[in-house]
């Protein structure tokens, strides 16, 4: 039989997940998770975590909550975690749990209404649907089987179901922060009839909203904000502040900003704020880049100090991060010193071609770094777009105890610092970097105007990665997939990366589209041999016969830019000149004038040259 211990291990590993419903609600532990399930299976319309009919919050207590409500018998569950002897996981105070169930049921008592207790030793014991079923019954709770209809529809995909809520969820935020009306909202979504319905949708929605903010007397971030901006305006609030100091103000709001405006003239108070718009990657949540890009305009005379020295990163980083960010033409141009100079034996960028093998990649990562420092105390810090792409990695860390090993999103990252620095996942794509996911187009009315620039927020969002370093990137891309921030820097700092696992790899651009790489291929009819084809194709058919070394039989990579093709074992010296005929390369040759440079493609290309003698 499982005891509470064993219920407390399991909860224990569920902590790292999500418990979701069926109706795609978030629970707090998995017990709960049973019984809204069970009440839902069987046609009983529940809410969770309802607030309490009765007034009970108090300055020191918030309202009281019970875990379900049944709104068609106004019934209330609580579900109490003790064993049949009282005692609770050894994690909580058991003493303060049960003082909390007796003031509950006293609570139930004195305003006469139903609550059903189920309780942890039910669910060990295998009796816990049995029982609740059971009490419910006592109160002539209906249990119905659902239709098929109905089960379809809780059987959807959970992404798809959440897709409506998760964008009025977005939609209302950005409304409240940036003060939209409905009226105004109306007339900008005119042309699309699919925002229209939105609207109607959404203006049905938020009233209810806002009645059950009423009937709570509750409100959210928001409204603390716009009810404090009211407060000002009708002269209820007065502050004594001759100064007011902002910290990260490129995430400042357009509320926000106009709580600030209100301040000043009420004491004469003077504003400092210190902010990067380099750095502001939180439009999602509502922060508006333009307050930070036109401060001067919307709270008049500025005096500007710039903050332009960095203790944390080199020179290097310095540069390549800079020139990076300030391609967009939108952004505060600055110029950033640094304290550090690069050691001219080591590169502070270094590319890294994937193999498929995430775990295996990541993992050769680390053992090149555990080479160079060994026992070493060094912080690295794991960085990727989205969190679900560390799923499968963080074990590996057990190995490399001396590091102190951090895995984060970008996003989160911000602030933060490490003595190395691993960026995950740069290709093109939809999970890629830059993200490739749009936001619904109906959030284009409610959210602030974006810089006319391709991906200007996911670019600063790279920018943070860049600068996250204390010492070294490692950069992770899948070569035939490689997103176009990793071309960039390729293309603007060839001289600034270095490519690990294969130096001579950005020398592979497929010469017919310029925009695809050459990627190997097998013979249909012979696994021995093999071709490059493009990685655009079926788009572009380019393709080219695979060349081997004439001293070692390795194979030889071309660089036409610089007209030399040479080998790729680092042990062998082979170079030669490429052919200005075709893709071959020139290799020497004896004829009966003596000896002079012949394309290897020959007979299928005659070109020749003299070799030129120095003396």
């Amino acid at each position: 039989m499982k005891t509470l211990k064993h219920e407390v291990e399991l909860q224990s590993e569920l902590n790292e997940e999500i418990l979701t419903t069926l109706k795609q609600e978030t629970v707090k532990s998995y017990q709960e998770l049973v019984i809204a399930n069970f009440l839902t299976l069987n046609g009983i319309r529940y809410l969770y975590e309802e607030p309490y009919q009765y007034r009970t919050y108090t300055v020191d207590k918030r309202q009281y909550k019970p875990d379900f409500y049944l709104p068609d018998y106004d019934i209330y569950i609580e579900h109490y975690g003790i064993d049949r002897n009282g005692k609770t996981a050894p994690y909580i105070d058991n003493k303060k749990y049960l003082e909390s169930m007796e003031w509950k049921r006293k609570l139930h008592s004195e305003k006469e209404t139903i609550c059903i207790e189920t309780f942890s030793y039910e669910y060990t014991e295998k009796i816990l649907l049995t029982n609740l079923k059971d009490k419910l019954l006592k109160y002539d709770v209906i249990f119905r089987q659902l239709t098929k209809a109905e089960l379809n529809d809780l059987l959807k995909d959970p992404i798809e179901d959440n897709r409506f809520t998760k964008l009025f969820t977005t939609f209302l935020n950005h409304y409240k922060s940036n003060m939209h009306s409905l009226d105004d909202l109306k007339i900008k979504a005119k042309e699309s009839e699919r925002t229209i319905l939105f609207l109607k949708l959404f203006e049905f929605i938020f009233n209810e909203y806002k009645k059950f903010q009423e009937r709570n007397n509750c409100i959210d971030f928001d409204d603390m904000i716009v009810k404090a901006l009211e407060s000002i305006e009708n002269g209820k609030y007065k502050h004594g502040y001759k100064h007011i100091f902002i910290d990260e103000f490129q995430d400042i709001s357009t509320t926000r900003a106009k709580l600030i405006q209100k301040l000043l003239p009420i004491n004469n108070t003077s504003i400092t704020a210190v902010g990067d718009d380099w750095q502001s990657i939180n439009r999602f949540a509502g922060s508006n880049i333009k307050i930070i890009q036109e401060f001067d305009k919307i709270f008049g005379i500025t005096e500007i100090v710039a903050l332009d020295y960095t203790f944390r990163f080199d020179n290097i980083v310095s540069d390549v991060a800079s020139n990076f960010i300030q391609k967009n033409p939108y952004q505060i141009k600055k110029d950033i010193k640094t304290i550090k100079e690069q050691n001219p034996n080591k590169f502070s960028l270094l590319l890294y071609w994937t193999t498929g093998d995430d775990k295996g990649d990541l993992e050769t990562i680390l053992n090149l770094i555990y080479k160079k420092e060994q026992n070493q105390n060094k912080t690295i810090m794991i960085l990727a777009r989205y969190n679900f792409l560390f799923k499968e990695l963080k074990d590996i860390t057990k190995k490399y105890q001396n590091f102190e090993i951090i895995f984060s999103t970008v996003h989160s990252s911000k602030g933060n610092e490490a003595d190395y620095v691993i960026i995950l996942n740069m290709n093109n794509g939809k999970f890629g970097f830059p993200s490739k996911i749009e936001d619904d187009p109906i959030l284009d009315i409610v959210v602030p105007e974006e810089d006319d620039f391709e991906d200007a927020e996911e670019r600063r969002l790279f920018y943070v990665a860049l600068t996250r370093t204390k010492g070294t990137i490692f950069l992770l891309s899948n070569m035939y997939e490689q997103s176009i921030f990793i071309k960039e820097l390729i293309d603007e700092n060839n001289d600034e990366i270095f490519f690990l696992n294969d130096p001579k790899v950005q020398l592979m651009h497929c010469p017919e589209c310029k925009t695809g790489f050459l990627k190997k291929h097998t013979e249909n009819n012979d696994k021995d041999k093999h071709f490059y084809g493009c990685s655009n194709f079926p788009r572009c058919k380019y393709t080219e016969n695979i060349h081997y070394c004439p001293k070692c039989n390795s194979e030889v990579f071309k660089n036409k830019e610089k007209k030399i093709a040479s080998c790729s074992n680092n042990d062998c010296n082979f170079e030669a000149e490429l052919c200005i005929k075709c893709s071959g390369y020139m290799i020497e040759r004896n004829g009966k004038y003596g000896d002079f440079l012949g394309c290897e493609n020959y007979p299928n290309c005659n070109y020749s040259k003299s070799i030129e003698k120095t003396i």
